[in-house]
């Protein structure tokens, strides 16, 4: 779907494009200037979404290297400090329990090692006079994983959110270019040529064999982030 999406946005630019040659006739009429102006912005708005949708599959991917990087600290990080804490407790005069870091979702692994946090919280006094920093870093890397999870979450909505709504906004821009052709037509006085780039600019689709035997174009991709300014 998003290969086909952006084939669609190609050929709206192809659209936009032609118009352009002959926008002074075009917007000849008012309805003719709101169209074609109406079909400008919508394609920089498919244009910005494309850009959103890019970012949030950007941010996601960062977002998930950085959680499982974060996850391997702050796991290394609590087993140290859980031994640390058992050594140094008999000397301290203390008894503490400490849970177990269960091995399943990250987010179990925050409640684990927030919990061991609590439970050796009867040190703090001890590790602060051997000038030992276990429990302060471990707060902070328990803090750095949870934030990467959300901006995890952040980016796969920012995604989805984008890429349901250009299927959306595509269609309406397949509304306003059938509605601006008689206007191009109109513009071009049937020319054979101009007509048939016309044509050839709406169809949707990767390149087709030709009867005789020859290969059609190739369509140009559109770039992973196409700028608003190809459109303007």
């Amino acid at each position: 779907m998003d290969i086909k999406n952006r084939r669609r946005y190609e050929s709206i630019v192809s659209l936009l494009a032609l118009c352009e040659e002959h926008r002074e006739p075009i917007k000849a009429t008012p309805l003719g200037t709101q169209l074609l102006d109406q079909l400008k912005s919508k394609a920089t708005y498919v244009a910005d979404l494309f850009k959103a949708q890019s970012n949030g599959r950007n941010a996601v991917h960062d977002a998930a290297a950085k959680r499982q990087e974060t996850a391997r600290r702050v796991r290394k990080s609590a087993t140290a400090l859980a031994r640390h804490a058992r050594a140094l407790a008999p000397t301290a005069g203390l008894a503490i329990e400490l849970p177990p870091l269960r091995k399943t979702s990250h987010q179990q692994l925050i409640a684990d090692t927030r919990a061991t946090l609590d439970a050796v919280q009867p040190l703090a006094d001890t590790f602060k006079a051997g000038k030992l920093t276990g429990a302060d870093d471990l707060a902070k890397q328990i803090a750095d994983l949870d934030a990467a999870m959300k901006d995890q979450s952040v980016g796969r909505e920012t995604h989805v959110g984008a890429s349901a709504t250009i299927t959306e906004a595509l269609n309406e821009c397949a509304r306003l270019a059938a509605a601006i052709e008689p206007f191009y037509l109109q513009a071009i006085n049937g020319d054979p040529e101009l007509t048939a780039r016309w044509n050839s600019a709406k169809r949707v689709g990767p390149a087709r064999s030709r009867k005789d035997g020859a290969t059609a174009p190739a369509t140009v991709p559109v770039p992973d982030k196409p700028a608003a300014d190809k459109i303007a």
